[in-house]
């Protein structure tokens, strides 16, 4: 789960405890709570510390902006999916999860609007 606290102004004791709480049922789940613009704002980025929410989310909770925390999510399922080889390599179209239930017919379909991309790191 990704919060984008770029719009927010204020964060008091109570919305720590609540991040705290939703961070836990999150782990127990084996899912991962993720703060994007954190440190935004000075107000909320103290609450953040002082309460332990940035400690109990640690480095890779925190994220500058919405497509790091992005990029972080997506690279944990990918592991999660097929291990460190998964980070590189390109997904068989076959085995998509937004193809299942799909007759073969459906998934030639897609298949065909399908576009190759190639993108590098560190370029648009």
């Amino acid at each position: 789960m990704i919060l984008d606290l770029k719009r927010v102004n204020e964060l008091d004791s109570t919305g720590a405890r609540i991040l705290l709480q939703i961070n836990e049922s999150l782990r127990a789940q084996g899912g991962n709570l993720l703060l994007s613009y954190p440190h935004d704002n000075a107000l909320v980025s103290s609450v953040l510390r002082d309460l332990g929410v940035a400690g109990a989310l640690g480095e890779g909770g925190l994220f500058p902006d919405t497509d790091s925390a992005l990029e972080s999510a997506e690279d944990r399922v990918l592991l999660a999916e097929g291990g460190e080889e998964a980070l590189g390599a390109e997904v068989v179209v076959e085995r998509l999860s937004v193809l299942e239930g799909l007759s073969e017919t459906e998934c030639a379909v897609v298949r065909a609007l399908l576009v190759r991309r190639a993108f590098h790191a560190g370029r648009p």
